[in-house]
C-alpha cells in the first residue's frame, strides 16, 4: 500500500514529536526496531536539517530505519546551531522550494522563518490528527512558539531551561 507524500512526511513529523513522549504506549502496537510508515507511491527523498544534540541523534537514528522502507529516503544533515540557521536562512532567502522537508528550529527560528513566509502553517494537519496523535498533550505554552497571528509553523517536541549563573565571589570582589 502507497500512500501520499504529504501524509509520509505528517507521519514522519509526528513521530519525531510522539516517539518519546508516547514510548510505552507505542511499544505494544509497533515494532521499535522499523520504520513504522508505508511506502509512497514514488521514490520519496525526505531531507531532515538539525543542529547536534543527544534528542537528534536519537530522531536520526529512528530517521535512518526509515532508509529500508520502499521509495524511501530520508537525508539527515546534523550540524551545529550556527550551521543549521545559516544553511536554511541561506536556502531560502532567494526564494523558491525548500530542499528541506523537516528542520530543527527553535521558537525564535519559527518566528523569523514563518514571519519570512518561510514555513507552512500546520493548522490543518495539527485538527486532522489531534486526537490520533494526543497532541493536546502539549501544553498550550509549548505551542505558542511555534504559533504566529493563530497559525501553527512547528510541533513542540522538547521542552529546554536556560539558565544564567554568576560567581558570587567576582561580584563581590568588583564590587558589583
Amino acid at each position: 500500500m502507497f500512500i501520499s507524500y504529504k501524509k509520509l512526511l505528517w507521519t514522519i513529523l509526528v513521530l519525531i514529536v510522539a516517539l518519546p513522549v508516547f514510548s510505552l504506549a507505542l511499544a505494544q502496537d509497533v515494532n521499535p526496531a522499523a520504520c513504522n510508515v508505508e511506502a509512497p507511491v514514488s521514490p520519496t527523498t525526505i531531507n531532515f536539517l538539525a543542529w547536534a544534540g543527544v534528542s537528534i541523534f536519537f530522531y536520526n537514528d529512528e530517521f535512518a530505519k526509515c532508509n529500508d522502507v520502499e521509495n524511501l529516503e530520508v537525508d539527515a544533515q546534523i550540524l551545529d546551531f550556527v550551521g543549521v540557521t545559516e544553511q536554511f536562512r541561506l536556502a531560502l532567502s532567494a526564494g523558491g522550494a525548500s530542499p528541506y522537508q523537516i528542520v530543527h528550529a527553535s521558537n525564535t527560528e519559527i518566528v523569523e522563518w514563518g514571519s519570512a513566509g518561510w514555513l507552512l502553517p500546520l493548522n490543518d494537519l495539527i485538527d486532522k490528527y489531534r486526537e490520533e496523535y494526543d497532541l493536546d498533550d502539549h501544553s498550550s505554552t509549548a505551542w505558542e512558539g511555534a504559533t504566529i497571528d493563530g497559525q501553527v509553523y512547528g510541533i513542540p517536541f522538547r521542552a529546554n531551561t536556560l539558565h544564567v549563573w554568576y560567581r558570587s565571589d567576582l561580584f563581590e570582589d568588583y564590587g558589583l
